[in-house]
């Protein structure tokens, strides 16, 4: 029995930090008109009955560039870095969706998202040829 316990207790352990360790690929146009559904365990947090909302939100200052994605914020900050690439660079990299990763943090940290996956990574599509990748801190906050 003890053995039992010993062994699951490494199972939880290794499924936590593999979990952690997970870098998650965001895709952005913030020129899109899209809309996005909130679910409605999420409209209580933003403060509002509302359905949908635009699936993109851009708002650069001086220090820091705001990305809203379905109202979940990310946060750019001058201390990491700015990557430039080509579109083409794109067909190697999984972007995950905003709806599953949301199901995710609220499973495992809604109050800190940001210590739930090891990086998040926000690609915004420039032009035709050009994307920008952004290191970010996904951040909990209440309307």
């Amino acid at each position: 029995m003890k053995n039992f316990i010993v062994i699951l207790f490494f199972l939880f352990l290794k499924t936590s930090i593999a979990q952690q360790n997970e870098v998650i690929n965001l895709w952005i146009d913030s020129k899109s008109e899209e809309k996005c559904n909130i679910p409605k365990s999420q409209r209580g947090r933003y403060h509002s009955e509302i359905n949908t909302v635009n699936k993109y939100e851009k708002y650069v200052s001086k220090s820091k560039i705001r990305f809203y994605i379905c109202k979940e914020l990310f946060v750019w900050t001058k201390k990491y870095k700015i990557d430039t690439c080509s579109v083409k660079n794109i067909k190697g990299i999984n972007f995950s969706s905003i709806l599953d990763l949301i199901e995710k943090v609220n499973n495992k940290n809604p109050l800190y998202p940001e210590k739930v996956f090891k990086k998040t990574y926000i690609f915004e599509k420039i032009n035709d040829s050009v994307m920008v990748k952004y290191n970010v801190k996904w951040k909990y906050y209440i309307e």
